[in-house]
């Protein structure tokens, strides 16, 4: 297996919009990226599950400790005598709260940006309504469109963060011109798709026999 040179283009190399439409299309975009955000689920279990467990365990060791039977998960009672002879400038006293208060603002953190989106926001005829496009299907999309090419018998593609990198596998031996005509094909098989700001695309072709 050899690879060739590799072929990189815009496919939002588009004719220059009228201002009002273009000015739309980024309305558009700004919404839709909004609002297929990450809400960040998974954070906020992990985080609720932990607060629950500790909650769950202090007051299992508070209730043992007041009925003089301690549940000993943790040691209560020398937590309870560490914080008795400590005193409030001791740097150990410093330390936790400087990573008490680190870990807060975290959580405060987590909780009010929502993470970053990987939908592609595609345009729409509705102004009530949000269009946006998962990279899978961008990428299986592309797939399809460089293994129509002739001359190409596999493809791969991955989409992220606006670039979609198509590694196509020819056996033909001189591939002059294949990697455009590749590169077009996927560019011209995205456009069904209307998205509002297209992903770089780049084509890397490797010679393979089939």
């Amino acid at each position: 297996m050899s690879t060739t040179p590799t072929l990189e283009f815009s496919a939002a190399d588009q004719p220059e919009q009228p201002a009002d439409r273009a000015a739309a299309d980024r309305r558009a975009y700004r919404r839709t990226i909004r609002a297929f955000r990450s809400r960040r689920v998974l954070s906020a279990v992990l985080v609720a599950a932990v607060v629950t467990v500790v909650a769950a365990v202090v007051a299992m060791e508070t209730i043992g400790y007041l009925v003089d039977q301690p549940v000993g998960v943790v040691p209560a009672g020398e937590l309870a005598q560490t914080a008795r002879d400590t005193a409030w400038d001791d740097p150990l006293v410093f330390l936790v709260a400087i990573v008490a208060g680190l870990i807060g603002v975290f959580l405060l953190l987590l909780a009010f940006l929502p993470g970053r989106s990987r939908a592609l926001p595609a345009a729409t005829d509705r102004s009530d309504t949000l269009l946006a496009v998962r990279p899978s299907a961008v990428e299986r999309l592309a797939v399809r469109a460089a293994v129509a090419v002739p001359g190409i018998h596999h493809a791969t593609a991955v989409c992220r963060r606006g670039r979609l990198r198509v590694r196509a596998d020819t056996g033909l031996h001189d591939p002059t011109g294949l990697a455009a005509q590749t590169g077009h094909a996927v560019a011209d098989r995205l456009a069904q798709f209307r998205l509002l700001r297209p992903p770089r695309i780049r084509v890397d072709l490797r010679y393979r026999e089939e």
